[in-house]
């Protein structure tokens, strides 16, 4: 997910701040996060994929923590990563010193426009997650739930869920509904 919070920043005392919020508020969602912040959109989505926890201050910054980079971090770099590593061409530094023309022809024009809009060079408009007017969200459990604390543990995280949209919506619930279903039987189970 990209967020921009350059505007934000002010608002809630700083980037650490707003990341310790940002942390609590996904903690009870039980994700896994790779933090990653960036002057450029794509620059933080491709950081994130090698880093769990990188800030850049500037564009210079992202510029360098790019150019560090394997190829392949790009989209096209992994359909490439063996012509290109065969070309010696390892870190996105190696390929930013290739003559553009060149790379254009042998593998398209999307590896330079990735390149560039990661690096600020492009303009990367994005569009905006428009969420659905309802919630509605499952979960299915991995194993059997014999307990009633296995399954208030998976009410505990579609709950997180419905928060999380509310949050978003600014909105409030005064009422909702939470559905459990049993799973099938097989025709053995009720013959016994």
């Amino acid at each position: 997910m990209l967020l921009e919070v350059q505007a934000s920043l002010r608002y809630f005392g700083g980037l650490q701040p707003l990341l310790q919020r940002l942390k609590l508020a996904l903690a009870p969602l039980g994700h896994r996060l790779h933090i990653v912040s960036a002057s450029t959109a794509l620059g933080a989505a491709l950081l994130a994929r090698m880093h769990a926890n990188l800030h850049c201050a500037d564009l210079a910054a992202t510029q360098r923590a790019l150019l560090a980079g394997p190829v392949w971090l790009l989209g096209p770099g992994r359909e490439h990563w063996d012509a290109l590593q065969g070309m010696g061409l390892v870190t996105l530094a190696d390929l930013h010193t290739v003559p553009r023309d060149g790379l254009a022809r042998r593998f398209g024009e999307v590896v330079l426009s990735e390149l560039d809009r990661a690096m600020g060079n492009r303009p990367d408009p994005r569009e905006p997650i428009a969420l659905p007017p309802a919630f509605d969200s499952r979960l299915e459990l991995f194993a059997r739930a014999d307990t009633t604390e296995q399954l208030m543990h998976g009410a505990g995280l579609l709950l997180a869920r419905l928060v999380a949209w509310l949050s978003a919506q600014h909105a409030f619930v005064r009422r909702f509904t939470l559905l459990m279903q049993h799973e099938k039987r097989s025709r053995r189970c009720h013959r016994g």
